[in-house]
C-alpha cells in the first residue's frame, strides 16, 4: 500500500478539532486516509502540550521529534526518513535547516515532493538570498533550490502574488491553491445567548488571531478611545485561539494599557473560546478588524468573509488579493489614524458594511470552497501518485 507523508511544525488535536472549519494540516491527511492510502505525519514534539511520541490510529501514524536545536532536529527527520519509502511527501515549511533536509531526502530517495510555506518570514528570506542573510544559511538557501528544481517537486502558493514572489527566486514549479473554509459552518441562526454570555453591544469589533505584537492588537486598544466618543455603544473583542506562554504575557500588556487609557470595560478578552462560541461571536459582530504587519494568508480573513463580515486590515499585497483590493474591505497603512479612520466610517455606513460582507461571502463560493479545494489537491496528488 502506498505511505503519504505530510510534515508539520505541529500536530495537536485540540487545534485540530476546535478550528472553525477544517485544518489545512488536516484535510490533506483526511483526503490520503479516504482514498485508500497509508498516511506519516511527521512533526515536532511540543513538552508542555503533553504530546505523545508516536501515535497510531488505523492508517494514520505520527511520529513527534524532540528539538533540542535546529542540527539535532534535523538529524532526525533525515535519519527516520531516509528508511522509510514514501510514495509522496508533502512539506508544510518547518525551518531552513529542516526544509533543506527534508529536500534533499526527497532527492536522494526520488520521491515526489510538494513543498508549503506558510511564513512570509520565510519568504521574505527567499527573496534576500544575494544580500542581507548569513552566508550559511544563503548557502544552504541556494543548495535547496536546486535540489527542489525538478519536476517532481511542487510549490504551493496561496496567491497569484505569492507565485510571483516564488518566480523572482528562480522557482519555476508553481501550482497556486488557496486555503479553504467550509462556509456552511456560518449558516446558523444568530444566538443572542451568546452575546449576553460574553457581554456584547450594540457595536462589536472581532479580532482572532495570537496574542502578538505584529498581529496589531495594541493598534486596536489605542484606537477604542477615538472610536468610543463618537459611537459609545462599542466593544472590541480579542480572541486568541492557540493560547501559549507569550500570548498571555503580551495579554498582560494589553490589560494594563486598556486600564490605563479608561476602557477596560470596553475591551473583552476572549481567550481561546469553544468553536460554536467563535462562530457566533463572528456573527454577532459588526465588523473583523485585523491590522497584521504580515500574513502568508491568514484564515481569519476566509472566516471573516464567510460570516459576512466586512474587514479592516492591513494594505498588504497577499492580504489585498484575498480582499479582491478592497471590494470585501478596507485596506489601510498600518498607522493609528488610518485605523481609527476605517472603523469611524465603516460604523457610520451600514449599507456599506452590508455590501463589503456580501462581496466577501460571494468571493468566499467562487473561490476558496473546502470541497473545490480538496479536489485541486487530489488532482496534484494523484498525478505523482499515478
Amino acid at each position: 500500500m502506498k505511505t503519504f507523508c505530510e510534515i508539520t511544525a505541529w500536530w495537536n488535536w485540540y487545534y485540530i478539532r476546535n478550528q472553525i472549519s477544517p485544518h489545512f494540516n488536516y484535510y490533506p491527511v483526511q483526503l490520503m486516509l479516504d482514498k485508500g492510502l497509508n498516511v506519516e505525519v511527521l512533526t515536532e514534539l511540543i513538552p508542555e502540550r503533553a504530546e505523545a511520541e508516536h501515535e497510531s490510529v488505523e492508517n494514520l501514524q505520527i511520529r513527534r521529534f524532540k528539538r533540542n536545536n535546529d542540527l539535532s532536529f534535523s538529524a532526525r527527520f533525515f535519519g527516520h526518513m531516509i528508511k522509510r519509502d514514501y510514495s509522496l511527501i508533502h512539506l508544510h515549511s518547518i525551518n531552513l535547516y529542516a526544509n533543506h533536509t527534508i529536500w534533499l531526502v526527497s532527492k536522494l530517495k526520488n520521491t515526489p515532493m510538494i513543498f508549503t510555506s506558510h511564513s512570509p518570514l520565510l519568504l521574505e528570506s527567499l527573496l534576500k538570498v544575494e544580500s542581507g542573510m548569513p552566508y550559511i544559511d544563503k548557502m544552504i538557501l541556494k543548495n535547496a533550490l536546486m535540489i527542489s528544481d525538478s519536476p517532481t517537486c511542487v510549490f504551493i502558493a496561496f496567491t497569484q502574488c505569492q507565485a510571483e514572489s516564488y518566480r523572482k527566486i528562480g522557482v519555476r514549479n508553481i501550482r497556486v491553491i488557496p486555503h479553504c473554509i467550509d462556509p456552511k459552518v456560518f449558516q446558523v441562526e444568530k444566538d443572542n445567548r451568546i452575546a449576553s454570555k460574553y457581554g456584547l453591544d450594540e457595536n462589536n469589533l472581532i479580532c482572532v488571531g495570537n496574542l502578538q505584537p505584529r498581529k496589531g492588537q495594541l493598534f486596536l486598544i489605542e484606537s477604542m478611545p477615538r472610536i468610543l466618543k463618537e459611537f459609545p455603544n462599542t466593544k472590541l473583542l480579542l480572541s486568541s485561539r492557540i493560547y501559549e506562554e507569550s500570548d498571555k504575557e503580551y495579554r498582560k500588556i494589553l490589560e494594563l494599557r486598556a486600564s490605563k487609557l479608561g476602557i477596560k470595560d470596553r475591551v473583552v478578552f476572549l481567550g481561546d473560546v469553544p468553536r460554536e462560541d467563535l462562530i457566533q461571536l463572528y456573527l454577532l459582530s459588526s465588523i473583523f478588524v485585523f491590522p497584521t504587519e504580515s500574513e502568508m494568508f491568514g484564515l481569519v480573513f476566509l472566516e471573516a468573509m464567510a460570516a459576512g463580515l466586512p474587514i479592516i486590515t492591513t494594505n498588504k499585497p497577499y492580504i489585498a488579493e484575498i480582499l479582491d483590493h478592497g471590494k470585501a474591505g478596507m485596506l489601510v497603512e498600518r498607522e493609528q489614524t488610518e485605523i481609527e479612520n476605517a472603523v469611524l466610517r465603516l460604523l457610520g455606513d451600514k449599507e456599506l458594511r452590508k455590501k463589503m460582507g456580501a462581496h466577501g461571502q460571494k468571493i468566499v463560493e467562487q473561490k476558496y470552497r473546502l470541497d473545490d479545494v480538496v479536489q485541486q489537491y487530489w488532482s496534484l496528488y494523484k498525478s505523482f501518485l499515478e
